[in-house]
């Protein structure tokens, strides 16, 4: 399903989109003056900025639903992807502090990023969160 840039940012109108000088906003910005230009590529796909920014604000619409708040740290714990892009953008959209999480860390360098980072959400896959000890973070 995909959503023009206005209908992503009306849907998202209760973010943080409001100052150009965000990092954020500037992703909106080239959306909506260049939405099928090639935004970036993993090596297994590419988005353009249209559907980049549709899905940074589908994290930070989800994001907020779960109750992230302006100044909330946010941990991404992801392969290098285009996920990890969107995340990253969505967790700043949602007016939150990204906490990135080196996918090459050692479980236990993970769970002292999780434990001393601050962080109140986590943003991973099943399957990085299966490498870590419940009682750990």
């Amino acid at each position: 399903m995909s959503s023009s840039v206005a209908e992503v940012q009306a849907a998202a109108s209760h973010l943080h989109m409001e100052d150009t000088a965000r990092i954020e906003s500037l992703l909106f910005s080239v959306a909506r003056k260049w939405p099928q230009k090639t935004a970036i590529e993993d090596g297994t796909q590419a988005v353009n900025y249209e559907s980049l920014a549709g899905r940074a604000a589908g994290f930070a619409n989800r994001l907020y639903s779960s109750g992230v708040t302006l100044g909330d740290r946010v941990a991404i714990f992801l392969d290098k992807s285009i996920d990890a892009v969107a995340a990253m953008f969505g967790a700043w959209l949602a007016g939150a502090i990204v906490v990135p999480v080196n996918e090459g860390h050692k479980t236990r360098q993970v769970a002292h990023i999780l434990n001393h980072s601050g962080s109140a959400f986590l943003i991973t896959t099943a399957r990085k969160l299966s490498r870590l000890e419940p009682d750990s973070y």
